[in-house]
């Protein structure tokens, strides 16, 4: 096609601006057109995909940037719906308190997965379309290996807690309350004692560190407890209580105390009354069931300043084995862990370390 001089000079102009724009240009039949504005590079996210945490902490961000606001701090393992892959950020969806939020983890702390071949549940938006919020999905338990998350809710912000590993201390004393044996409990205590040897002990479980990372203003928070997936046990049978914790003069925080046989966890006899005998300091909550394996607690009144924790607990009065409360799996498993926090107050909770979004979790 033999385009007229006065064309090709129109031609030329308009090539040269829109080269100095950096913007698409198409040339067809009618003469040269300016495309639309390209949209910001973005990787498409594999289908149902999800990505794994690697660092044993790691941010999630408002925003994909290091200064924006950090919403939660997740552990190593943990698994999030991948929606899209932004330069150096993974676009991932969080579940908390029923609803889904999209936020950012930083590609340093974090590795895509292999595509799961299960179809990913509806987004929060497509669920609510209905018209109902009982449509709203829930969060899923299946990020914790364990098969237990607990997510804490103050006003309108939602934040899953980290799993704290507790530690089993043994020791002579009597236990009629944790305030009494706090004196007496050291960083650390003895072993098991011989198959056979009757003599009574108390078992004590501690977490290590001295205050929670966790730390709320809010004296009325609420939290929802998934423990659906627990492996080798019924939802039905387990409970979540909220615990205050009681501070030792060695430095470790008492979660719970019971009293047995120095040789308890090589009984394998379904004969200790663990329901009945378990001493810890229960906080009152109003406790609503939301589905098999998921309640929500939320305290019958302000909580004072100091440290507390959520824990799941045997809901049916049955006897159990000393082996399997002391054991790593079942019974065990779920007395191992608790999710910590604080309510501040003054000196040690005067400040809230798990949201300064400094550190190694990017």
């Amino acid at each position: 096609m033999i385009l007229h001089p006065s064309w090709r000079a129109v031609t030329v102009v308009v090539i040269v601006a829109a080269a100095l724009a950096r913007e698409p240009i198409q040339i067809s039949a009618h003469g040269v057109m300016p495309g639309a504005a390209r949209e910001p590079r973005q990787e498409p996210a594999p289908e149902h995909g999800t990505v794994r945490v690697t660092a044993s902490k790691a941010n999630i961000r408002s925003e994909a940037s290091e200064t924006s606001k950090v919403l939660a701090q997740v552990s190593q393992g943990l698994e999030l719906e991948l929606l899209s892959v932004e330069g150096d950020w993974f676009h991932v969806r969080v579940p908390v308190s029923g609803l889904r939020v999209d936020a950012y983890i930083s590609k340093k702390v974090a590795r895509i997965s292999k595509p799961s071949g299960t179809p990913a549940p509806p987004p929060a938006s497509a669920a609510a379309s209905g018209g109902s919020s009982s449509a709203l999905p829930q969060p899923r338990a299946s990020a914790d290996r364990n098969g237990m998350s607990v997510v804490m809710t103050v006003g309108d912000a939602s934040t899953p807690l980290l799993p704290r590993a507790l530690r089993v201390i043994q020791i002579g004393d009597k236990a009629d309350s944790l305030s009494k044996i706090a004196p007496l409990v050291p960083a650390t205590g003895a072993g098991p004692g011989p198959a056979g040897n009757a003599s009574p002990v108390t078992f004590v479980w501690v977490a290590d560190e001295k205050a929670a990372q966790r730390v709320v203003a809010d004296r009325r928070p609420s939290f929802l407890a998934i423990f659906k997936d627990v492996p080798g046990l019924n939802p039905e049978d387990l409970a979540p209580v909220l615990v205050r914790l009681t501070p030792a003069a060695s430095g470790v925080r008492l979660i719970a105390a019971l009293r047995g046989r120095a040789d308890q966890a090589s009984r394998t006899d379904p004969d200790w009354d663990v329901v009945h005998d378990l001493k810890q300091d229960i906080v009152r909550t109003d406790l609503q069931r939301l589905d098999r394996g998921n309640m929500r607690l939320t305290p019958t009144a302000d909580l004072p300043p100091g440290e507390y924790a959520i824990v799941l607990r045997l809901a049916s009065k049955r006897k159990v084995a000393g082996s399997a409360v002391l054991g790593t799996e079942g019974e065990g498993r779920v007395f191992s862990i608790a999710w910590d926090f604080a309510v501040k107050g003054t000196g040690l909770f005067s400040a809230d370390p798990a949201h300064t979004g400094t550190g190694p979790g990017r």
